[in-house]
């Protein structure tokens, strides 16, 4: 790319990297985002649970819904918080993580539907590290409505958020 890298380095002090990448003008109409990159706009008051035992991975779920989505969520650092939680507010979706210690995802999403009305309806989506082959039909026979492996990838969420978020 035609810079330079450059180290600084003592022993006992540290080490210092420079990486200078020369940079020109482009074209900034390459870098617009084409139409199908666009988001859309959500309603105002589109409301998701995010359900999680870890503070990391709710911050940064909330994180990319709030800032890359604007779509605002609430939290639960478990199942029967998230209960609790989906019987006061209604929500759009519930992104629930699909192994938590005293009641993960598909036990909680199975008490969500047991409250039947609204709760039977309601749009869970499993968070999962778990990719293998058979796990998408394991999850939609407990009665998840769909799954977003981790690590999250925008791409992803943007995918799960236009299939069950009615804009």
């Amino acid at each position: 790319m035609g810079g330079t890298l450059t180290v600084d380095s003592a022993q006992g002090r540290g080490s210092t990297f420079t990486v200078i990448i020369p940079e020109s003008p482009g074209d900034a109409a390459a870098f617009a985002p084409r139409a199908e990159e666009t988001r859309p706009a959500y309603p105002p008051g589109v409301r998701v649970l995010v359900v999680y035992d870890n503070d990391i991975n709710l911050t940064v779920a909330a994180g990319l819904l709030v800032e890359i989505f604007g779509i605002a969520c609430d939290l639960a650092h478990s199942g029967p918080e998230a209960l609790e939680m989906v019987t006061r507010r209604d929500y759009a979706l519930v992104f629930m993580d699909q192994m938590m210690p005293e009641m993960d995802g598909v036990e909680t999403a199975r008490r969500i539907r047991a409250m039947g009305g609204k709760y039977a309806d309601l749009t869970i989506v499993a968070l999962t590290a778990n990719a293998v082959k058979g796990t998408r039909e394991q999850l939609l026979a407990a009665g998840i409505s769909d799954y977003l492996t981790k690590p999250i990838e925008v791409s992803e969420m943007d995918a799960i958020l236009r299939r069950w978020i009615p804009r």
